[in-house]
């Protein structure tokens, strides 16, 4: 990559305005000190922002925090990192589960103090004075347009009321995981015309293939790439390999030679790739605005950036409005005050001004949601003081069928967690956002990685009915703390439109229009 490309890269991963290039310079001399590459710098600058209570929040980069994150990669070379695994993790055993270390209990939420809090406060200064409230920041297909009817039809196409919260019966995941893959790399065989799998330790040097699930052992695969099956592994040479993206959690087939029955040298990997959703005839074009939260700026419980938000809606009038969590961050300054009460009622005021518009809504929790299960996937809040909102409530991930149109959405930021442990090389799709929707809509999972990320729980007794999906949406959407985007990959719409506020300011949302001719987007700063 050029100087110039590299710095736009960095300008767009890490929303810098055209007029910071003193910031701009400065994170590339930073970059090119490190001697990582520009995926691995990226990966690490965001993990360091999203560590720093300081800056996690803020939005673009400056000076300061430049210098900080430098003193940071400095600090980090002298010392070794502690409790890591061959998966570049805390300890796991085989079924993903923490072996040592802190004990991740997937257990409710401990009830917060019930006070009264008043959400009607002033918003904060950095809101009220933001100067770029409505600015276009993405778009597709051209401006949405009026459609011929108001008129929707919303079907949750998976209904699963309850998720086990204690599922820590290893054998039992163990022989979940292990009856998933299967499954999976059986559909992967049937489409390439195997009719018996060779064992992985087969000599050969003749090329063939065998379909197993990708584990990488050490961050991003520094100790071992492997393929696992039925309690078979193989180490894989991927160093001959040109134009590949893999992960840890891929299923997949590769093709190579077995020289010594230990180790195959690939030359391909193959995915199933249906990039085509199923056609069910005409279906009405539909407008959707989406937008996930938070829905409070980090320094206080002002309700003005939902009232702003819900005010911009409501004169679009779109047919659908689409919430993802968090609601209520459980970090959030406000966790310890607002009860479930207090945010069914602000809830309550906004669903009915939308209602008056035609606009249907449906709600998405998170993980991070104080009253959620943190578990994915993620049942709908379910507290009594919440009555008026589980209406409206769905899971997480959710399935939704939109006047025939198909929604998949997760609350969950997977494109962020990809990229962290993704290895790629030369890869045919320089665009990662689209490269990232093509794992997700090629794996047909809402949750492909395996580990799991550190801070995810997942239920592995309810993975396949609701968590993976058998055809692929007309539109997916994930919440990530990346630049908000729109892709389109294959026929999928691809969107993530950002969070509401970010920090003490204003974020963004998005805006989709469903035709049958050609999809519309856009997302637009509030």
């Amino acid at each position: 990559m050029s100087v110039e490309e590299i710095k736009e890269e960095l300008q767009n991963t890490f929303d810098i305005e055209e007029d910071e290039v003193k910031e701009l310079d400065e994170l590339y001399m930073v970059y090119l000190k490190s001697g990582q590459s520009i995926e691995d710098f990226q990966d690490s600058l965001f993990a360091w922002k999203l560590n720093s209570k300081e800056y996690k929040s803020i939005q673009g980069v400056s000076s300061e925090m430049i210098r900080r994150f430098e003193g940071t990669m400095k600090t980090a070379e002298k010392k070794k990192p502690s409790n890591q695994s061959k998966f570049g993790t805390p300890k796991r055993g085989r079924d993903g589960t923490p072996l040592k270390g802190k004990v991740q209990m997937m257990t409710p939420r401990a009830k917060v103090q019930k006070l009264e809090y008043v959400l009607d406060s002033p918003a904060s200064a950095a809101f009220k004075d933001r100067k770029d409230s409505g600015k276009i920041i993405a778009t597709l297909g051209g401006d949405i347009q009026p459609t011929m009817s108001d008129e929707i039809e919303i079907e949750n196409l998976i209904d699963t009321k309850s998720y086990k919260l204690l599922s820590f019966d290893r054998r039992h995941i163990a022989d979940e995981i292990a009856y998933f893959i299967n499954e999976r790399c059986e559909v992967i065989e049937s489409r390439l015309g195997i009719v018996e799998q060779a064992s992985y330790s087969m000599i050969t040097d003749v090329p063939i293939k065998v379909c197993g699930m990708i584990i990488c052992e050490g961050s991003k695969g520094a100790d071992g790439v492997y393929l696992l099956r039925d309690g078979e592994q193989v180490q894989l040479d991927i160093s001959e390999l040109e134009g590949s993206s893999i992960f840890p959690g891929m299923i997949c087939a590769v093709e190579g030679v077995n020289l010594t029955g230990k180790l195959i040298v690939v030359s391909k990997i193959i995915q199933l790739d249906d990039q085509a959703t199923e056609d069910e005839g005409i279906k009405e074009d539909t407008t959707i605005v989406i937008c996930a939260g938070p829905y409070f700026t980090s320094d206080n419980t002002s309700n003005e950036p939902l009232e702003e938000l819900i005010t911009q809606v409501a004169s679009l009038a779109p047919h659908m409005a689409i919430f993802m969590g968090p609601f209520l961050d459980e970090n959030h300054m406000g966790a310890d005050c607002i009860s479930p009460h207090n945010l069914n009622d602000l809830w309550k005021k906004q669903i009915e001004s939308l209602a008056q518009s035609g606009t249907k809504v449906r709600m998405i929790p998170s993980t991070s949601d104080l009253f959620a299960d943190p578990v994915i996937p993620t049942r709908a809040i379910d507290e009594k003081e919440f009555a008026y909102c589980r209406e409206y409530m769905v899971s997480n991930p959710c399935f939704l069928g939109a006047n025939k149109w198909t929604i998949s959405a997760i609350s969950a930021d997977l494109p962020l967690n990809l990229m962290k442990t993704e290895i790629v090389k030369n890869p045919t799709n320089s665009c990662k956002f689209t490269r990232i929707g093509e794992h997700l809509l090629n794996q047909q999972c809402m949750m492909p990685l395996f580990p799991a990320p550190e801070d995810i729980s997942v239920d592995y007794s309810k993975f396949k009915e609701s968590v993976c999906f058998d055809k692929l949406p007309n539109v997916l959407v994930v919440r990530s703390e990346l630049n908000p985007f729109i892709r389109t990959v294959g026929s999928t719409l691809f969107v993530n439109p950002g969070k509401l506020t970010k920090g003490k300011g204003g974020g963004s949302y998005a805006t989709i229009q469903l035709n049958s001719s050609g999809h519309r987007a856009k997302i637009q700063k509030l």
